[in-house]
């Protein structure tokens, strides 16, 4: 049933990646983008994979999560960019590279543990192969150089535009969130709950915390009758 269930919402979630694509505005970029998502959005491996080893998103399915949540962040971050400081970004760049910017990670794994690198990840690693896809398929130079910038500092080329810089911002607190919520249920459940099965995914995770309300409720409690006494 839980295999199940996974799949399906795994499909629900495809779905909304594809409603994404529609909004993009110019038709060129439109069909480009449709057409490199719709070459590996089918394969099971993709479907399934991880965003990370280990880091964030690491289990199945953490891919699409990752991709969605980075690509409703950046549209977010846009949207404020707009309604605070009265500034207009290019939302067809941003959508598309946040879609398209780990499209290529399922190939760096192993098919069986992707915990660990496929003999092609050994030697190439997702954003040197995505980026060229891009120039091959001849996408806007804009969108290829948000995605090889999206690593931020630490990539191959720092974000050199706002569209980059936007995608580096979402795809980081998009990794950043959920790497922590992960890490901080684990220790959690390991000092804590101590039954069960330790948590995996992001949902195990949250619902970790949800056991921990009645805690939480009893430090409540105690704060109010140090600070709150009115003697």
């Amino acid at each position: 049933m839980g295999i199940i269930i996974m799949i399906n919402n795994i499909e629900s979630k495809i779905k909304e990646i594809k409603t994404f694509v529609d909004i993009i505005q110019d038709s060129e970029l439109k069909q480009k983008t449709i057409d490199l998502i719709d070459s590996i959005l089918l394969k099971e491996s993709y479907r399934l994979s991880p965003a990370a080893k280990k880091v964030h998103h690491s289990y199945t399915g953490g891919l699409i999560d990752h991709t969605l949540s980075t690509t409703k962040i950046g549209l977010a971050i846009a949207q404020q960019l707009d309604q605070i400081y009265g500034f207009k970004t290019d939302k067809d760049t941003i959508i598309a590279s946040c879609l398209l910017h780990d499209l290529y990670k399922p190939y760096t794994y192993n098919k069986t543990d992707p915990t660990l690198n496929s003999p092609l990840g050994n030697y190439m690693d997702h954003l040197t192969m995505i980026v060229i896809k891009l120039v091959q398929n001849k996408f806007p130079f804009k969108v290829v150089h948000a995605v090889a910038a999206h690593h931020g500092d630490p990539g191959p080329v720092r974000p050199e535009t706002l569209e980059a810089m936007i995608v580096h911002l979402a795809d980081y607190v998009d990794s950043k969130l959920n790497g922590d919520i992960l890490r901080k249920a684990k220790t959690i459940y390991q000092d804590e709950i101590k039954e069960g099965e330790e948590p995996k995914d992001i949902l195990a995770a949250l619902n970790i915390f949800e056991k921990r309300q009645v805690k939480i409720e009893s430090a409540e409690k105690e704060f109010n009758c140090l600070f709150n006494n009115k003697e």
